[in-house]
Formats: structure tokens, sequence, C-alpha cells
């Protein structure tokens, strides 16, 4: 039995996936309580054996301590956990360092207005810090992000090349490089741009300038802009936590593939609100961005072709459940709450 170590349990993904790890069993599994009937289950179930853990550990940062401090004590979890307190690129795994270890690593900086210094060192070195903290990997699920293909034309799949060119995408692509040159067994998932609840900015911007009317199409708007909702992020992350390791990398989105006026068309059909009428090259789209409060390379995501095959990760037996017009739902909601709360 292994050791459970999560990175980021605090953050949008590791709050979806918090609830989910009450699944991975101290040494027992749910219905499962004779030897005889773990022995038949088992056998059913290979993949049960990677549910069983003796500790669950959290990685948490000093500031994020009061939050995993009231989860704890509230028992909102509904399981015991232990907690490691320190910076993902900096801290020590101590007790745990020679005990076999699931690691999940979540943790680290999506905000892609960071510099280039502090998005190496918290996603590239922290990442190596994880792996050398632990002696004895028994499997490494890293989250990495389709940004480190930049942009193709045509779809791109996990043997598309890798052509990062914001430091984001760079410091997610190193990051990678020391996951695959380590000798731990791992899977790296790359989910593509994630919305939900908790994710609800850059959308918040894009939903009030359609409610306003003053929306505009970045390019002609013909372009797949590939999104993942965050519950199919948490639950792709289990999937592989019950499937081992594959060594491998899997591209993970919604697999729907639509279009960025397709979107905006579902968001219209939601609210009433009008489609935008107006569009702007990318380029130009691209310089105004920081005027109007929007990030120049979201903007650019936007505006260009992203189109991804998830045939592997289907094949590898999951499948993402959330469709987009079903999940911009509770972020419509949670803009119109909000907007009644100025």
């Amino acid at each position: 039995m292994a050791n459970l170590f999560v990175t980021g349990i605090t953050g949008k993904i590791g709050m979806r996936l918090l609830p989910l790890l009450k699944e991975v069993q101290e040494d027992k599994v749910a219905g499962a309580t004779t030897s005889a009937t773990m022995s038949a289950f088992e056998a059913e179930q290979p993949w049960i054996e990677n549910l069983k853990y003796n500790k669950k550990i959290f990685l948490v940062r000093p500031d994020e301590m009061p939050i995993i401090g009231k989860i704890k004590k509230e028992g909102k979890a509904g399981y015991e956990f232990d907690v490691i307190e320190g910076e993902i690129f900096d801290f020590s795994s101590g007790k745990y360092a020679d005990e076999e270890t699931i690691i999940v690593h979540i943790a680290g900086i999506f905000n892609m207005s960071q510099s280039p210094d502090i998005l190496d060192r918290v996603n590239h070195e922290g990442t190596k810090n994880v792996l050398r903290q632990f002696n004895k990997i028994k499997h490494f699920i890293f989250i990495s992000s389709t940004t480190v293909y930049g942009f193709h034309n045509g779809t791109i799949n996990e043997k598309s090349s890798y052509l990062a060119s914001h430091a984001y995408a760079k410091s997610k692509a190193l990051a990678e490089k020391e996951v695959m040159e380590s000798k731990a067994p791992y899977t790296i998932l790359q989910p593509s741009m994630i919305y939900g609840k908790e994710y609800n900015q850059p959308y918040f911007k894009v939903l009030g300038k359609m409610e306003k009317g003053s929306m505009i199409r970045i390019g002609k708007g013909d372009n797949v802009f590939s999104l993942v909702h965050v519950q199919d992020v948490a639950d792709g992350i289990m999937h592989f936590i019950r499937k081992g390791p594959a060594n491998g990398k899997y591209l993970l989105t919604s697999g729907e593939n639509l279009t960025q006026n397709e979107m905006y068309r579902i968001i219209s059909d939601k609210t009433g609100w009008k489609v935008p009428k107006y569009s702007v090259p990318v380029w130009f789209a691209k310089l105004m961005a920081p005027l109007v409060g929007f990030n120049p390379y979201d903007v650019e995501r936007m505006g260009r072709e992203r189109r991804f095959s998830i045939e592997k990760i289907r094949s590898a037996g999951f499948s993402p459940k959330v469709k987009f017009r079903e999940g911009v739902d509770e972020l419509i909601e949670l803009y119109k709450i909000s907007r009644k709360q100025e």
C-alpha cells in the first residue's frame, strides 16, 4: 500500500477532487467486509488495489492553512488526512520521503500575467522539487496544459510538436520533461482551457460584454476553441488513480471542438443576449486586450484554431461528460448573482 500525496488540494481543481478522494479507502473498499469478499471483489476489479492507501497527505501553502484547517476541523472531506505546510518549490516531505507514494501534482501558477521567473520557479522548479522529495514513487500524476503545443493548423494530438511560446506554456513543458525523464511511473494530463464556477475569469468579462452588447469576435469566429469543465479534470484524475501509471500523456478537453461563434450562440440561446456582431483581427485584439481588461495570450487562444483529439484518453477508458451547453449554466447563474450583488 502507498500513501497518497496531493498538491494544490485547496485550489480550483483540488477542491473538486477533495470529495472524490473519499473513494480511496484505508486498506478497505466500501461494501467489502470480509477477506473472502475482498478477494472475490478484487479479482473482478484489479484497479481496487490502486484505491488502497496508508495515508492521505496534502501539501498546503502557509496562506491556505486556514482553509484546510476548517475543512479538517469540520470533517468536510469525509476522511482523515495529514498536512504538510510549505511552498511547492521548497517544502520537505520529511518522514514520508521513504514511503511508497502515489502523487497527484496539481499545484501551479495559472496566471498568464505572472513574470517568467515566477512561472518557472513554481511550475517547473516546483515539479522538480516534488519529484526529488519522494524516493519511492508508485505513480506520479501531473496536471499540465494544452498550451505546451502552442498553435497548429489542423488537429493536435499527443504526437504533435511542442510550439510553446508563452512563459506559462514553457514552464509546463519543462515540468513535463522533468516528469518524463525521472524514473517514476507517470501519467501526464493536458487539460485545455478550463471553465466552471471556480474559473469565473475571464468568462465573466465575456458574459458582461455580451450582456451589454459590446462583445467583439476575435477573428472571424470560425476557429475551434476547446474547453474542458473543471469537474471532468477532477474525474480524469480519479480515473488514473484507479487505472495506475500509463507512462504517457493525455489531452483532456470536452471533445466537442466548438467554434467561437457556436459558443456565443449557445450563451445567446440561454440568456437572450445578442451574439457579437462585429469582429477584429487577432493581432489587433491582442494589442487592445490590456485596455479592456483581458490578457493578450487568453485573447489569442480565443481567436486562434485550437482543435484537439482526445481519442487517446478515450481509449484509456475515460470520456469527459460535461458538454458546454450544460456546463456554462453554472457560469451564467453565478454571473447573474454577482451582478445583483454589485
